[in-house]
């Protein structure tokens, strides 16, 4: 398996965004679509998009590795490094989280909602299925253990801190919150 590290710069103001692919081509399309869609998660990047345009934009493949740790690594190199003024604000093993860490982080929720409630949202009006329903409600039912405490369900514990079920959710499947876990039922 081949994986790409790439960068992204704005060309009027040299801030660069580092990322890491298998697929880079398709990658670079997803990208592209966000921006000119105007729905990429890097707030700061798809501003920068909609002031200077996609002519000031720049896709560069960096490295090609043999090995996902070592491409990784050099992401990583490139986001640490403090001479070089960046959109990223996770890691690279963050795989693209923009927010959690992210100093705009209430402004941006409040963009998001602007942007997708309602008419803007691609689920408007359209009833979830009753397998949906189900599958939804069944996985924030599960009782969970955030440091060594145990909740009865994602959602009882999304709603004491103030989150939504899918932040939750994230934090329990990111390597970053491993204080965050499933409790695993046991078979009677």
């Amino acid at each position: 398996m081949e994986y790409v590290v790439y960068s992204i710069t704005t060309l009027h103001n040299g801030i660069k965004y580092f990322g890491r692919s298998q697929e880079y081509p398709k990658r670079r399309r997803a990208h592209l679509n966000m921006l000119r869609t105007n729905k990429h998660a890097n707030v700061r990047m798809q501003e920068a998009f909609n002031q200077y345009g996609e002519d000031n934009f720049v896709f560069e493949v960096l490295h090609t590795f043999n090995n996902l740790q070592e491409a990784t690594e050099r992401e990583q190199q490139y986001i640490d490094d403090q001479s070089i003024e960046k959109y990223n604000v996770g890691d690279a093993i963050d795989g693209g989280d923009t927010f959690t860490r992210n100093p705009r982080k209430e402004e941006i929720r409040h963009l998001k909602h602007e942007r997708n409630a309602g008419i803007n949202n691609p689920m408007y009006g359209k009833p979830k299925s009753e397998k949906t329903i189900a599958r939804i409600k069944e996985a924030n039912s599960k009782p969970i253990v955030v440091d060594g405490i145990v909740y009865d369900s994602t959602s009882e514990y999304a709603r004491l801190i103030g989150v939504g079920p899918t932040t939750v959710l994230y934090r329990i499947n990111s390597e970053r919150f491993p204080n965050y876990q499933r409790v695993e039922r046991k078979n009677a």
